[in-house]
């Protein structure tokens, strides 16, 4: 797109690379978090419903612990489909690492001849489309499956007064960063190389080679 391009080519290299990391960065953080909510980070949760919190591989309540299982069930409410699709998180949670680790070279070998065999463009476009089109596609799935499910314990029981967590607007956030990383991208000024023992700056005239033998 060409806003996005626009984008992409006023930024300078430093904070452009900054940039992108820490977007990344908390990307992979937040997806973690979701990830490990409920039971594992009781604090964390899709959904309440009186005392217990919902989230990807279980549940809690006040002195009890699901097992860790994917795809668990609750009364009728809380079904297996939607608790199964939660391990998209996790597999979300991966490509972000791969994409947070294709980056991490850039914040300190950009101005090395050695930047033609670690700035992997390609490793970090595959991993970060692959991370935007999972988010893109889990998020409205959770906010949509436990709205149900919400909606369910609040019909069997007015006293239950079931509400959304944590984990449904981390997602949000999540879902908007991803937007974002995309808007930033890969930086223009950087190539994977021409083979041929030098590393070219796109857009500036800084060249550095490799020493003569």
């Amino acid at each position: 797109m060409p806003g996005i391009k626009a984008i992409n080519k006023r930024l300078q290299y430093g904070p452009h690379v900054l940039l992108l990391f820490l977007t990344v960065f908390t990307i992979f953080i937040l997806l973690i978090l979701i990830t490990f909510s409920s039971p594992f980070i009781t604090t964390i949760y899709f959904l309440r419903a009186g005392v217990v919190n919902f989230g990807a591989f279980g549940y809690n309540s006040p002195g009890f612990r699901s097992e860790d299982v994917l795809g668990y069930e609750y009364g009728l409410q809380v079904l297996n489909p939607l608790t199964n699709a939660m391990i998209l998180w996790g597999i979300a949670t991966a490509f972000a690492l791969f994409a947070l680790i294709s980056i991490i070279p850039l914040l300190w070998v950009h101005d090395s001849a050695a930047l033609h065999a670690v700035a992997n463009n390609t490793f970090f476009t595959y991993s970060s489309q692959i991370l935007t089109l999972i988010v893109f596609l889990i998020w409205p799935m959770s906010i949509l499956g436990w709205s149900i499910a919400q909606r369910s314990f609040n019909l069997s029981d007015p006293d239950v007064n079931a509400t959304l967590g944590p984990a449904i607007w981390m997602g949000l956030a999540a879902w908007i960063l991803v937007g974002v990383m995309q808007a930033i991208g890969w930086p223009a000024d950087v190539g994977e190389g021409q083979g041929d023992g030098y590393y070219h700056y796109r857009q500036t005239t800084r060249e550095v080679t490799r020493p003569r033998v």
